[in-house]
């Protein structure tokens, strides 16, 4: 389980209702939320219908470097066109 602050809570909170955050974005939030409620990874996988791995992926990730963590590292390579 994750403990969140006031303030990540709102930040995510804020992130999740947002309807100009995309699909990808928004998502985030969710993961986070659902952790900090006590919710498994296979059961949040299987409801956002999306890979364990994934939500684990961000629930770690989240846990090491907080609400920073939540953005996509730069990618190498040619810039998307």
């Amino acid at each position: 389980m994750i403990e969140l602050s006031s303030e990540d809570r709102k930040t995510l909170e804020g992130w999740a209702r947002a309807g100009t955050t995309e699909t990808r974005m928004a998502e985030l939030p969710s993961i986070i939320l659902a952790a900090a409620q006590g919710e498994s990874t296979a059961a949040f996988a299987e409801r956002l219908q999306t890979r364990q791995t994934q939500v684990s992926k961000r629930r770690n990730r989240f846990a090491r470097e907080g609400i920073e963590g939540l953005h996509d590292a730069l990618r190498h390579g040619c810039p998307v066109r």
